[in-house]
């Protein structure tokens, strides 16, 4: 197998993490948005924006949240689950992303052109 095919499944795999990861979260942000109102406005009302300060803000108090086990206490029972799966998506993006450059790097460093 050639290092370019290696280099681009890597970025295959980065692709569909993080496409996953999106999604998990975006499902995520529309669920709370729809059975827990409160909840979703106590996190400052996350939804995906290109205003960068505000998306930053969004995921960081998100994170937080999730981090801290607060969903586990959402009376929505798919909300609590879709936090669970962000929180596992972003673990698996997480992984995939250190693999990958790993892999990456070592092409660059020890395989000759």
């Amino acid at each position: 197998m050639k290092a370019e095919h290696v280099l681009v499944a890597c970025l295959v795999v980065v692709v569909i993490a993080f496409g996953s990861s999106a999604f998990a979260i975006v499902c995520f942000y529309f669920r709370l948005k729809r059975h827990e109102g409160e909840t979703w406005r106590q996190l400052g009302s996350p939804m995906i924006t290109l205003d960068r300060l505000k998306a930053m803000d969004d995921f960081v108090a998100t994170r937080r949240f999730l981090k801290s086990g607060g969903h586990r206490a959402l009376h929505d029972k798919t909300s609590a689950s879709l936090g669970n799966l962000v929180l596992f998506t972003d673990r698996v993006l997480l992984g995939v992303a250190f693999l990958a450059g790993g892999i990456a790097g070592y092409i660059v460093m020890f395989v000759e052109p």
